[in-house]
């Protein structure tokens, strides 16, 4: 049974880690590569 239980809290933190990281990935900067000018940004700007 702790074996088990193990496998399950390591299987679930594996699984958070790599939604975490695809996350990160999907979110990428979307200002990369540019030089960031607040006031040709509404986003930034408002």
């Amino acid at each position: 049974m702790n074996k088990k239980n193990f496998l399950l809290i390591g299987s679930l933190v594996f699984l958070i880690f790599l939604g975490w990281f695809a996350y990160q990935k999907a979110t990428d900067d979307t200002y990369e590569g540019m030089s960031i000018i607040p006031e040709q940004h509404k986003d930034i700007n408002e």
